[in-house]
């Protein structure tokens, strides 16, 4: 008796400590613009699955979501910082910020706040990886946007999308690299990370055919090296895998029957 009433108080104090953490307005922010970065990523996510782009407003909505959740939690770290701190939850605003900055073009911006968030960030190994991870995201879209949409680029722009990506000490590689060293075996992350790089390489390789550079070697064992750590991850039959190896790959060469 003496113990059911005992967790019945337990259940009523747990029930209050949500409540009264939910009531919160620093943690509804914080709440509110990570269901919004979440909404919009999803909305990315089915994008990238679909064939037919025609539909510009999903594009728009994942935008206007990305924005949502870059002011909410801006409103978060101008009004509430030192309980976010409190709680431990400001590394996870300025998270939350960054993230929303990049996906925005917002790359100074971006940059400047996973600064602030690894500071602010402990015991967290994946916001602590993402944010690691940021310059390096960084590198691959202003790659991506060099690259464009133009049939043929000079020399000058190939060899700074290759500078952008493959740089050993600077590169977004390295950047990918250094950010996946904290993560344990079979981090789901890590595949995120792993398309990252393949999808780097997709710039790279293009921006070859693009610039006449010949630089086809170099291209294809790197291209090689990222389509076997994305096999090793997801398998040989993954749609994921496929739709990158149909655009680089050749079965010999990444172990694929």
């Amino acid at each position: 008796m003496k113990q059911t009433i005992y967790r019945s108080i337990n259940r009523i104090l747990l029930i209050i400590f949500l409540v009264t953490l939910v009531s919160c307005k620093h943690i509804q922010l914080v709440t509110q613009a990570q269901d919004n970065f979440n909404k919009a990523a999803n909305i990315e996510n089915e994008l990238a699955l679909e064939i037919d782009y025609a539909d510009i407003s999903k594009f728009s909505n994942a935008s206007i979501n990305y924005e949502i959740a870059y002011n909410l939690s801006s409103k978060a770290l101008k009004n509430h910082k030192n309980r976010l701190k409190k709680d431990g939850l400001l590394g996870t605003a300025y998270s939350i910020k960054a993230l929303s900055a990049w996906k925005l073009g917002e790359f100074n911006k971006a940059d400047a706040l996973s600064k602030e968030a690894l500071e602010e960030l402990s015991n967290q190994p994946r916001d602590i990886a993402l944010m690691k991870a940021i310059p390096g995201l960084i590198k691959a879209e202003q790659a991506f946007l060099k690259l464009g949409e133009d049939d043929n680029i000079t020399i000058e722009k190939y060899n700074e999308i290759k500078g952008l990506i493959t740089n050993p000490a600077t590169g977004a590689l390295n950047d990918i690299t250094n950010a996946s060293n904290g993560l344990d075996k079979g981090h789901p992350l890590l595949t995120y990370f792993q398309l990252a790089r393949v999808s780097m390489l997709l710039t790279l390789d293009r921006a070859d055919l693009r610039s006449g550079q010949n630089d086809a070697t170099f291209v294809k064992n790197e291209v090689i090296k990222g389509l076997k750590g994305l096999k090793n991850l997801v398998g040989c039959n993954s749609s994921t895998f496929k739709k990158f190896f149909d655009e680089l790959g050749s079965p010999g060469q990444v172990g694929c029957p």
